[in-house]
Parts: structure tokens; C-alpha cells; sequence
């Protein structure tokens, strides 16, 4: 904050040595009579008097005293909140409120004196000078109520004072109160705290000038207009500038306005999910880093909130939005380290030009709409606003909430695929492939629902579709004499694959459903391979140690390398459909599957093709050497009473009188785009 000079007093000096003196005493007589807490209240020791001493080393500023004191009570009680409320005083009517939380700070905020603020200081005047202890057992209800107008579990309280009279009010809450214990020597040393806050905050007073009051002001203005965590603009400011820049165009009678770019970060909730708001919070800053640096100098930037930014561009040419977003795109190549770990982030661009009556907020509107359309392509992840986006949008978003209830009605539903044997046509185990079975739509493939689902979404359908594989799979084992090794394979997403709970939630519906983990097989694509990494290295370690085979699905459609083939404990390559579907009698159609295989083969690997339909392919897969298959050619993708007849029959596939006997309609697509069977 601003430089706002002290004069510091000596007796000010006292005073605190005298308040730290009385807290060590009381300290130590507690030691001596409970041995049980000496250790720990020596601890308690060390951290006030280095706490209060930091604090005292920035006392010289107004701002970094507060901020210091802020700081050090956090630390001292372990605390999630602590706040300095400065009083009015002189001839400036408005009271100074700063607080510190796990996100972040905010310094010397002109406020009016509320409520709460009010019935905390006239407690504290009724109950006596020393500081409170609140909790929610607190017998004062309008107290307690006070305290939760904070969202605090509980809080301590005290006035802060002058030889003058009140100075303000400092809380600290939600810290670690343990069970039997009366949290006195916590009041104690918090009374310390508030002595020796109020020294700083009458030193503050006497030195403050008009200059020093007219730069905290800038400073006030500032911290209002652009982001704490990134320093960037935020979306106040940015509105301004939009609308400043929408201004000039018309003035000029400029054929294109302004264009906004509006983006947000695929996966960021994964992040926080894994490795804590902290570090989510570093890549943020890391994020706008990077904006900047991808961007003119003529251009602004800005952080809208939570993982949302936008891009104001001063050029006003047709192609100047998608030339931007591409170079975005560029910056966002190179991994981001966190915590020794490099993890991909992609951003999903929203690209919106201003037209003749469109305000500036509508043009962020129209940018926010077009950034949810990026998020649906999957290759180029950048979406020009137009007349029908904002209709496709809404019914993305209506097609989410709907999802959210089929989640909750266990509308989601799995279908099996038959893997079978290429050298005898017997049924080595199933695929599981996720439906919806929406009212008046009929079943859905999940190329028609999983691009509108959130993380939050995802990690739910995969819950679903782990135990329901599994218990299937148990119900396989005893279909017949020749099912007991029936195998199942599951795929996971990339929200499954980097998640903290994947090993312990997928052995538990194993040992749920008494299923042997080598029948089970997790196929993940090489994206997710790629997004994560470390999370994902540790889960595929973890769970093929305990028996599990991995599988890379859709295997050269990625973005994978042989070396990053390496680094993963894999079991399979599975060659996806479009590669399958190329095969012919001409010798040059096997090349890309000759080649496929023959890694496989130096990296001690399996192979499974996808998408037979023909019994050429068959032919020719089983000649190259590769040993599975799934397709048409044997079964479309069935419901469970159809794969346990099927195992009781103990047919072969393909079967004559059975499945196969017709091509898929489908053929070409992606076996996520065809509906079950």
C-alpha cells in the first residue's frame, strides 16, 4: 500500500516488548505446570515473537503494516481469516477494512461500518478490555451471529486502542481449536497480537500526510480496476475499454469495430482438484504471463474471473481475431511446471467483431458464447461468433442441465462389443460403451453428450461406468463353462485418469463385484496421455501393478510419441477404425497397420483393431499378426441380457445365423459417434 510514514514512539516500543514479555511468562507458567504442552507452547513462543518482529520491521509503512500483522496472525493461530478494521477518525468518515484469506488479500478498503462491525466492538466493551473467544456454543447468540456474518466457524475478537480512544477491531477465525481445550493461551497471545496492532495502526496516524493520502487513494483506485492475482485488468475495466474502442470505430465510420477475444482454460478445475488452489493460482499468473507476451503492447488484456480472460484488440481488420487467437494458441505449447511435474494446458477461444448496435457488453456476451462453440471443436479449439452460435450454445447448456439429471435418474447405461479372437472367432471379453437413454431421444452415443459434459460430469459418468463394467463382467464368470476368464474392457477419460481417487475407487468396485484384476482392461486415448502427465504415469503405474492391463485406444490419432510409448506401463495398442476401414487386397493399404504392429511387437505389446467390418480386413489383420478384433463383422455393441446369452451359447463369431451378417450404417465413424445396437 502507500508509503504512509511513522513517527515511531519509543513508549509504542515498550509497550509491545512489555505485551510479548506477558505472553511468554504466561506461556511458560503453563509449560511448567503441564510438561504434556511444553513443546508446543515453545513453538507458540517462537512463532509470536517472530511473527510480531516481522511485523514490527514493516511498521514503517501504513500498508505493509497491516499486511505484515495480516500475515503473521494467519500464521500464529494457523488461521483461514484475519482482518484489521481501522476507524473513522479525523475528518474522514469512512472506516478502512483489510483481510487476509486462502485467496488472497485486500488492503485498506473504504467501507462503512456494518452491523456486525458494531455489535463485535460493543462486546467487547461489555465483557471487558481483553479480546474474546467465540465459538458457535457461545451463549451471546447475537455475537455468535456476528461471526457468522463472516462465514466463521469461530473467531477471535479484540479492540484495538490508543491513548486516544478506539483505534479499530482485528479478527482472526476458522482456526484450529482442539477438543478440551479452553483456548486461553490463544486469547493471550492474540491480546499480544491487537497491542501490538494498535501501536502500529497510532504511529500510522501521526505520520499520515495528504500526499501519502492521495497516493493511497491511486492506490485504492487502482486495486479497483484490475486483478489482485494477475495484476491484469479486470472485467470493470475491461468494459470501459470496449466500450471506448466501440466509440472511436463509429466516430471514424470504420467498417469493422473492435474484436474481443474471450478464453478459458479446458481442465483448469482438474488442477485445482489435484494439486490445490494454490497452484492453481500460480498458473493463473503464469497464464497472463503468457497473454501477454502473445499479444501487441496496443492491445488489453484482462482476467474476467475464476480461469476467464479476454483480449481487446486495437486493429479493426476481418481476420485480426482468428490471427490472434492462433498465436494464443501457440503460447499455450509448451507444458506448465507444477510441482516438479509438466502439465499441458489448452485454452477453448471465443472470438466476437462489434456490429451497429451491439454494446460493449453484448460484444463480451457474444465472445462468451462463441468460447463455449471452441470448446466443441476439438481440433482447432477457437469458435467465431455468428447469428446461429448462440443458438447451438443454448442448447450445449440445455443438453448439460439435462445430462445432470440423467446422472441423477441413473440414466446413463452401458452396451458391450464383443472383443473376439482373430485365429478362432471365440469371445476373448466385451468393450463397455456408455448411452443415455433419454426420454423421447432414444439411446445416445457418447460422441452426442461427453463434449457438453464438465469435468464435474465426467468424473461422474466414469464412476458409473467403472462398477457397472465390473459388475457385468462378475455376472460373465459363471455364464459358462467356457466364460470364466471373460475379460472387460473400460474406458477412461482424462478427468478419470488424473484423478486422486482413480486407483483406490477402481480396486474397490473390483473387490466389490469379487472380480480378478488381470480380466480387467483400461483403455485411455493419447491425449490423455499427454494432459497430467505425472497423475497420469502414477495412476496407470499403480493400477497395472495390481494386475490391471492398459490399452492406448484410437493408437496414431493422438499427439504420442514412441518415447512417451516408453515412459507408460502398457499391455495394448488398439488401431482405431479410420485405419481399419482402409484396408483392402492392395498391399499399399497395409502399410500404416504393418507399421502400427510392428511397433507393438518391439514394445512387447498387443493388438486389437477396431471397426471390422469386412472379412478382408479380418483377413488381412490376422496375416499382419495382429490377434484381436471388434466390429461389426461379429456383434454391434449389445445390452447385458444379449451378452450373457451369448456366452451360454458358446458360439464363435462371426456367426452365420447371429450378429454380423450386416454392415454397420456407421461405417467411417468413430465408434464414440455410433449408436447402440
Amino acid at each position: 500500500m502507500g508509503a504512509t510514514s511513522l513517527a515511531w514512539r519509543p513508549a509504542g516500543l515498550a509497550a509491545v516488548v512489555l505485551a510479548v514479555a506477558a505472553a511468554f511468562m504466561l506461556l511458560r507458567n503453563r509449560s511448567a505446570a503441564n510438561p504434556a504442552t511444553a513443546t508446543k507452547d515453545d513453538a507458540r513462543l517462537q512463532e509470536m515473537v517472530e511473527a510480531l518482529g516481522s511485523a514490527s520491521g514493516a511498521a514503517l509503512q501504513l500498508g505493509g503494516g497491516i499486511h505484515e500483522l495480516l500475515g503473521s496472525a494467519r500464521r500464529l493461530f494457523r488461521a483461514q481469516y484475519a482482518e484489521i478494521l481501522v476507524l473513522p477518525y479525523g475528518d474522514n468518515p469512512e472506516a478502512f477494512r483489510s483481510y487476509s484469506t486462502r485467496a488472497g488479500q485486500r488492503l485498506l478498503e473504504p467501507c462503512q461500518l456494518a452491523e456486525p462491525d458494531r455489535i463485535a466492538l460493543d462486546a467487547v466493551k461489555r465483557r471487558g478490555r481483553g479480546p474474546l473467544l467465540v465459538t458457535a456454543n457461545d451463549e451471546d447468540r447475537v455475537l455468535v451471529s456476528a461471526v457468522e456474518e463472516r462465514a466463521l466457524t469461530n473467531a477471535m475478537i479484540g479492540v484495538l486502542r490508543a491513548s486516544t480512544g478506539e483505534l479499530g477491531l482485528a479478527v482472526v477465525g476458522d482456526f484450529p481449536l482442539e477438543e478440551g481445550e479452553s483456548g486461553a493461551a490463544d486469547v493471550t497471545v492474540f491480546g499480544t497480537f491487537c497491542g501490538h496492532a494498535s501501536v502500529v495502526l497510532e504511529n500510522a496516524r501521526l505520520g499520515q500526510s495528504l500526499e501519502e493520502l492521495m497516493e493511497l487513494k491511486e492506490r485504492l483506485h487502482h486495486q479497483a480496476f484490475h486483478d489482485a492475482l494477475t495484476g491484469l485488468p479486470n472485467r470493470v475495466l475491461f468494459v470501459e475499454r470496449v466500450a471506448a474502442a466501440y466509440d472511436r470505430a463509429r466516430s471514424e465510420e470504420a467498417e469493422f469495430g473492435p474484436t474481443v477475444l474471450v478464453l478459458d482454460l479446458d481442465g483448469f478445475k482438474n488442477i485445482n482438484d489435484t494439486w490445490g488452489h494454490a497452484a492453481g493460482d500460480d498458473v493463473l499468473v503464469g497464464v497472463a504471463d503468457r497473454l501477454r507476451q502473445a499479444i501487441r503492447p496496443v492491445d488489453t488484456p484482462a482476467r474476467l474471473g475464476g480461469d476467464e480472460f479476454a483480449i481487446l484488440l486495437d486493429e479493426r481488420t476481418a481476420d485480426v481475431g482468428e490471427m490472434a487467437a492462433e498465436r494464443i494458441a501457440m503460447a499455450f505449447t509448451q507444458p506448465f511446471t507444477i510441482r516438479d511435474q509438466s502439465v499441458v494446458i489448452r485454452p477453448s477461444v471465443g472470438i466476437a467483431v462489434a456490429e451497429r448496435g451491439v454494446s460493449a457488453e453484448q460484444l463480451l456476451r457474444n465472445a462468451d458464447v462463441a468460447m463455449y462453440a471452441a470448446k466443441a471443436d476439438e481440433v482447432r479449439h477457437m469458435a467465431s461468433y455468428e447469428a446461429d452460435t448462440h443458438q447451438a450454445t443454448r442448447r450445449r447448456r440445455e443438453l448439460s442441465l439435462e445430462l445432470d439429471g440423467a446422472l441423477r435418474h441413473h440414466g446413463i447405461e452401458l452396451r458391450f462389443q464383443p472383443v473376439v479372437s482373430l485365429a478362432n472367432g471365440t469371445i476373448r471379453g466385451f468393450e463397455s460403451l456408455v448411452r443415455w437413454a433419454r426420454p423421447h431421444h432414444g439411446l445416445m452415443s457418447p460422441g452426442d453428450f461427453l463434449s457438453v459434459a464438465d469435468n464435474r460430469q465426467l468424473a461422474a459418468i466414469g464412476q458409473r461406468v467403472m462398477w457397472e463394467a465390473c459388475r457385468h463382467a462378475c455376472l460373465w464368470q459363471s455364464a459358462g463353462e467356457d466364460s470364466r476368464r471373460t475379460e472387460v474392457w473400460i474406458n477412461l477419460s482424462a478427468v478419470d485418469l488424473t484423478s486422486e481417487s482413480l486407483v483406490d475407487e477402481m480396486m474397490g468396485n473390483i473387490s466389490r463385484a469379487k472380480l480378478d484384476p488381470t480380466l480387467v482392461t483400461l483403455e485411455i486415448t493419447e491425449t490423455s496421455v499427454i494432459v497430467g502427465e505425472q497423475a497420469a504415469i502414477e495412476n496407470v503405474g499403480a493400477l497395472r501393478h495390481a494386475g490391471i492391463r492398459i490399452a492406448i485406444d484410437d493408437f496414431g490419432t493422438g499427439y504420442s510419441s514412441l518415447s512417451r510409448l516408453g515412459e507408460f506401463p502398457l499391455d495394448m495398442l488398439k488401431i482405431p477404425m479410420p485405419f481399419v476401414d482402409r484396408i483392402s487386397d492392395h498391399q499399399a493399404d497395409r502399410r500404416l497397420i504393418d507399421a502400427i504392429v510392428s511397433i507393438a511387437r518391439s514394445l512387447e505389446l498387443g493388438v486389437v483393431a477396431e471397426g471390422v467390418e469386412r472379412e478382408v480386413q479380418a483377413r488381412v489383420l490376422s496375416a499382419l499378426g495382429c490377434e484381436l478384433a471388434q466390429g461389426y463383422l461379429y456383434a454391434p455393441p449389445v445390452d447385458g441380457d444379449t451378452v450373457l446369452r451369448l456366452l451360454r451359447s458358446g458360439i464363435t463369431l462371426p456367426h452365420e445365423h447371429g450378429f454380423g451378417v450386416h454392415p454397420s450404417p456407421y461405417r467411417g465413424r468413430h465408434k464414440s459417434e455410433q449408436p447402440a445396437a
